[in-house]
C-alpha cells in the first residue's frame, strides 16, 4: 500500500543466466531494502534470479497505466515495475535504481507514459546524478554488480536559470534583423548555457552528445530569442530555389540554408567536452600547428603529371559555394588574448621569429553557431553561405545580396563593360560601395569585383571563373527573352539562374568529381549523372548542411597550389608568370584587355602541384602579405588549427569509422601501410600518439587509392558530402516530379554542357581548348578541340515554358527581407581586419 508519506514498490526481474550459473541453482534474495530518497521512504522487495537451468521465465502479465515495458538488454526478459496504479508519480530515483543495467539485471531504462506525469512536463531529460557519499544499501548494491547512480531531472527551470545566467553577462538582445554577428551572439549564449548545465549536472562527453539533443528548448525561455527561421517557418514547394537556401527542404526549412550549423560524422573532441580544443592523447598538449607545418608540409614545389590549374581553381570555386566559416572580429590575438583567441605558437627555432619578433600567429576561433530549434550542446560552427550547389558565389546567399547584383533589365546581372570599345566581354560589376573589402587595392582608382561572395577576389583564377558565369547568365537571359519576348525581368532572371546552376551541377559531377574521387567512389556513392533519364534521388530526410569534416577535407586543394601563376595566349603560347603571393587578394590584372583569356589559358596549360603533402611557400609563409610585409600567414598551420578549433577527432578516428584500420601505435600505422615509411617516421617525431594526428595532415599524407587522387579517408568524407548535396537538394537538376523539374527535352540540353563549352562560349577569343579542360592536353588522350566546333545548348525547349512567379519558391521574398540582414550586413560578416586576413577565404 502507498500513503502520502511513502511508496511501496515491488520489483521483479527474471533473466536467463549461463548454464554454469543455472547448474549451481543460484538464488539471490534482496528483501525489504529500506532507504530514503529525497524525503520519500521507499520499500523495495526484490526477487531476483528465480531461475532453474534453461527455463524461460516471463514477467507477470501485469501492466499499470503509468508505466510501459522496461527495455531489456543482453537478452534479458522484459519486466515491469509493479506499483500503485492510483499513483500519478513514481519517484524518479526509485525507478532509475530499480531499472539499472548492470551485468546482473540487464535493464536499461523505463519508457514512461506521458499522460501520467512521469517524467513531469517540467522535466526535460533525466540525467545521472553523481553522489560522493553513498548510503550503506547503495554500496551493497554496487558490490554485487548493480549500478547505483541515481537520476536527476533537468527541469525547464534549470535551463531557464542557466540561460538567464549566460544572458546576464552578455550584451546580446534579440535583433530585429538577423545577421552573422547576431547569430554568433546568440550562439555564444547558448554555448554558455550548455556549459553551465554541464557543470551543474556533471555531465560526461557522451551524455552531452546523447542527452542535449533530446531537450526541446522551445519549451523554455530560449524560444523568445530563437530566430524564426530556426523553428517557425512554413514552406511550400516552389519552382525556384531561394538564394538563402531556406525552404529547399519543406519539412526542415533551415537545413543547408545560410547561418545553418555545421554537421558532423563523429562527435567532437573538446578538452572540457564542450568547447576547449583537445589536449592530446596523453594530455600533454598537441604539437604547434606551425611546427607541424614546417616539419611535414614544407618542401619544394613539384608539378603533377596530368592535372592542371583549372582543376585546382575550379575546386576552389566549388568550395566557396559550399562553406564559409563565421569568425568574430577579434583584435590581433598575438597582442591581446581575447575571448575568441586561439593563437598558433611559433617554435623557438622558426625563422619567423627573426623576421617578426612575434612568438605566435594570429588565429581567431570560429563563432559558436545555433543548432536547429536553438538546441543546446557542444560548440559548433556557423556556415555563412548555403551549402547547396547553387552558385552562391555568383548570385549571393541572401535575398538582399542577390538584389544588389541584379540589373533588373532583361533578367541580367550587373556588369562593368570596361572593354566595350575593344570588342571584349564585360567583367563583373566593380565594388565601388565598399571598395576596400576583401582585396588589397594599389590605389584609390582601382576596384575589386562585386560578387555573391567577397572571396572571389582572392586570386585572378577565381575572378576569371566568376566572370565566366556572370557572362553566361546574361547570355542565357538574352536567349530566353528572344524566344519568350513576353517574359518579364524577374522570370528571365530566375529561369536563367536555374539553368546555369543545373549546368554547373552537371559539370561538377560529370567532370570534376570523377577526377578527384575516381570511378570506385563515384559508383559506390551513386554520384554519376544519368545520360538519358531522370534520376529520382531526392530524400527529404537527408540534411545537406555542410559536414565539419568536409570543410577540412576539401582543403586538400591547398596542396595543389603552385608557387607561380602563368598566362598563355589563345593559341597555347606561354606569355609569362607572377608569384602567387603577388596576386592574392589582388586580381587587378583582369582589368587589362585580354587578360581574362590569358588567365584561362594559364589555368588550362599550367600543371598543378602534386598531392605530396607539401604546401607551397607562397601560402605557407606569405599568405595575404601586403607588398610591404616580409611574411604573411601560414595556410597549412591555419588548416590544422581550424580543425582543432572545430573539435575534430584525430585522423585515425576516421580510419576506424570507415573500417579502414584501427591503429593504436605507430607500429600499427607502419604495419597497415597508411603512409609512406619516411612519412610515418617524420610524424613520430612530433606527434606523441597516432590518436593526436590532425585530420587534414593525415588526410593529405595518406597513400592514394588506385584511380583516385586521394587516400580512402578523405575520399569517403568528400563522397559522403557530395552524395548528400544531391540527394538532399529538392532542386537537383535531374529530379522528376518536382515543381522545379526540367522537362525531358530541357534536361537533355543541359546534359550537353561541358566545361569546354562554357569556356569557349564565354571567353573573348579562345580558339582551341583540350576536350577535358581539367587536365593537361595530350594528343592521344586529351586532344585540342576548336571552340567553333563545340556543342551548344539549344534554348528552344524553353519556348513558351509555363512558369510560376519568382516568389513561388515557397515563401514570399519581401517578407523574409525584413528578418534577414541586408546586403551590407552580409558583407560585414565576410570582412576582416588586417590582422585577420586569413579568414578572407582560403580558409574555407
Amino acid at each position: 500500500s502507498c500513503t502520502s508519506a511513502q511508496y511501496q514498490i515491488q520489483f521483479q526481474s527474471f533473466l536467463k543466466i549461463s548454464d554454469r550459473s543455472s547448474q549451481s541453482n543460484m538464488r539471490i534474495f534482496l528483501q525489504n531494502l529500506v532507504f530514503r530518497v529525497e524525503r520519500v521512504t521507499l520499500i523495495i522487495s526484490c526477487f531476483t534470479l528465480a531461475v532453474t537451468h534453461l527455463s524461460d521465465l516471463k514477467c507477470p502479465d501485469q501492466v499499470y497505466p503509468f508505466l510501459h515495458t522496461a527495455v531489456s538488454k543482453d537478452e534479458a526478459t522484459d519486466c515491469h515495475l509493479l506499483g500503485d496504479p492510483s499513483s500519478g508519480n513514481i519517484p524518479e530515483d526509485a525507478i532509475h535504481i530499480a531499472t539499472q543495467s548492470p551485468s546482473l539485471w540487464g535493464l536499461t531504462k523505463i519508457l514512461a507514459d506521458d499522460s501520467t506525469g512521469y517524467p513531469s512536463p517540467n522535466c526535460t531529460i533525466m540525467v545521472p546524478s553523481r553522489r560522493k557519499h553513498l548510503p550503506i544499501h547503495a554500496r551493497f548494491l554496487h558490490k554485487i554488480g548493480i549500478s547505483v547512480l541515481q537520476s536527476s531531472c533537468m527541469s525547464v527551470e534549470d535551463i531557464n536559470k542557466a540561460f538567464k545566467g549566460a544572458l546576464s553577462v552578455s550584451e546580446f538582445r534579440p535583433p530585429t534583423v538577423w545577421n552573422a554577428d547576431s547569430i554568433a551572439g546568440l550562439g555564444k549564449i547558448l554555448l554558455d548555457t550548455s556549459q553551465i548545465l554541464v557543470q551543474n549536472f556533471q555531465l560526461t562527453k557522451r551524455e552531452i552528445e546523447e542527452l542535449f539533443p533530446k531537450i526541446n528548448v522551445l519549451n523554455t525561455n530560449i524560444r523568445e530569442f530563437c530566430p524564426f527561421f530556426q523553428h517557425n517557418l512554413r514552406c511550400e514547394a516552389g519552382r525556384y530555389s531561394r538564394h538563402d537556401g531556406l525552404c529547399n527542404n519543406v519539412e526542415r526549412p533551415s537545413w543547408g540554408a545560410i547561418y545553418a550549423p555545421f554537421n558532423r560524422l563523429l562527435p567532437p573532441v573538446y578538452m572540457d567536452s564542450i568547447s576547449s580544443p583537445r589536449n592530446g592523447y596523453l594530455g600533454l598538449g598537441l604539437p604547434s600547428a606551425r611546427l607541424v607545418s614546417t616539419t611535414v608540409h614544407a618542401g619544394p614545389d613539384v608539378g603533377d603529371s596530368a592535372l592542371n590549374q583549372m582543376f585546382v581553381v575550379f575546386g576552389h570555386f566549388i568550395a566557396h559555394d559550399i562553406v564559409s566559416t563565421s569568425t568574430p572580429r577579434e583584435a590581433d590575438c598575438c597582442l591581446r588574448r581575447g575571448e575568441s583567441c586561439f593563437p598558433i605558437m611559433i617554435p623557438r627555432d622558426d625563422v619567423r621569429l627573426k623576421l617578426t619578433n612575434l612568438d605566435c600567429l594570429n588565429f581567431v576561433r570560429a563563432s559558436p553557431g545555433i543548432r536547429e530549434n536553438c538546441g543546446l550542446g557542444s560548440r559548433i560552427a556557423t556556415n555563412l553561405v548555403t551549402s547547396y550547389l547553387d552558385l552562391s558565389q555568383v548570385y549571393g546567399s541572401s535575398e538582399d545580396k542577390s538584389r544588389s547584383l541584379r540589373q533588373y533589365t532583361g533578367g541580367h546581372l550587373l556588369t562593368a563593360d570596361v572593354f566595350h570599345k575593344a570588342g571584349l566581354g564585360p567583367l563583373p560589376q566593380l565594388n565601388t560601395r565598399n571598395p576596400n573589402k576583401a582585396c588589397l587595392r594599389p590605389s584609390d582608382s582601382v576596384f575589386c569585383f562585386e560578387s555573391g561572395d567577397a572571396r572571389m577576389a582572392e586570386q585572378p583564377g577565381l575572378a576569371a571563373i566568376l566572370t565566366l558565369f556572370v557572362r553566361h547568365h546574361n547570355k542565357l537571359a538574352t536567349a530566353l527573352q528572344s524566344v519568350n519576348p513576353n517574359w518579364e525581368d524577374d522570370r528571365l532572371y530566375h529561369e536563367a539562374r536555374k539553368i546555369v546552376i543545373a549546368q554547373y551541377q552537371h559539370v561538377i559531377y560529370n567532370e570534376y568529381l570523377p577526377l578527384l574521387l575516381g570511378e570506385k567512389y563515384m559508383l559506390k556513392y551513386h554520384l554519376t549523372p544519368d545520360t538519358k533519364n531522370f534520376r529520382d534521388v531526392y530524400d527529404a530526410s537527408v540534411n545537406s548542411g555542410v559536414l565539419t569534416e568536409f570543410s577540412m577535407a576539401l582543403r586538400v586543394g591547398h596542396t595543389f597550389l603552385p608557387g607561380f601563376i602563368e598566362r598563355f595566349s589563345n593559341k597555347t603560347v606561354y606569355l609569362g608568370k607572377r608569384r602567387l603571393r603577388e596576386l592574392l587578394l589582388q586580381p587587378f590584372d583582369l582589368l587589362k584587355p585580354g587578360f581574362v583569356d590569358e588567365f584561362f589559358g594559364g589555368m588550362l596549360n599550367q600543371l598543378s602541384s602534386a598531392l605530396d603533402g607539401i604546401v607551397t611557400n607562397e601560402v605557407r609563409n606569405h599568405l595575404f602579405a601586403t607588398p610591404t610585409e616580409r611574411v604573411g600567414f601560414d595556410l597549412a598551420a591555419i588548416n590544422i588549427q581550424r580543425g582543432r578549433d572545430f573539435g575534430l577527432p584525430g585522423f585515425f578516428a576516421y580510419r576506424k569509422l570507415f573500417n579502414l584500420s584501427d591503429d593504436h601505435t605507430w607500429d600499427d600505422v607502419k604495419i597497415n601501410g597508411v603512409f609512406q615509411p619516411q612519412t610515418t617516421l617524420l610524424l613520430t617525431t612530433i606527434y606523441d600518439s597516432p590518436s593526436d594526428l590532425d585530420l587534414w595532415t593525415g588526410g593529405i599524407l595518406e597513400i592514394p587509392e588506385e584511380q583516385s587522387l586521394l587516400g580512402p579517408t578523405l575520399s569517403k568524407i568528400i563522397a559522403i558530402m557530395f552524395h548528400r548535396l544531391q540527394t538532399g537538394d529538392r532542386f537537383w537538376y535531374e529530379l522528376p516530379n518536382q515543381p522545379s523539374s526540367f522537362t525531358e527535352e530541357q534536361l537533355m540540353e543541359i546534359r550537353k554542357t561541358t566545361l569546354l563549352s562554357l569556356i569557349c562560349d564565354n571567353t573573348d577569343n579562345m580558339m582551341v581548348i583540350q576536350t577535358w579542360p581539367m587536365f593537361i592536353r595530350d594528343r592521344e588522350t586529351n586532344p585540342l578541340v576548336l571552340c567553333k566546333d563545340t556543342v551548344k545548348l539549344s534554348i528552344e525547349p524553353w519556348y513558351e515554358e509555363e512558369l510560376l512567379p519568382s516568389s513561388a519558391a515557397g515563401i514570399n521574398y519581401d517578407m523574409l527581407a525584413n528578418f534577414y540582414g541586408m546586403a551590407a550586413d552580409f558583407e560585414d560578416s565576410l570582412d576582416f581586419p588586417q590582422q585577420n586576413k586569413s579568414e578572407a577565404g582560403w580558409v574555407f
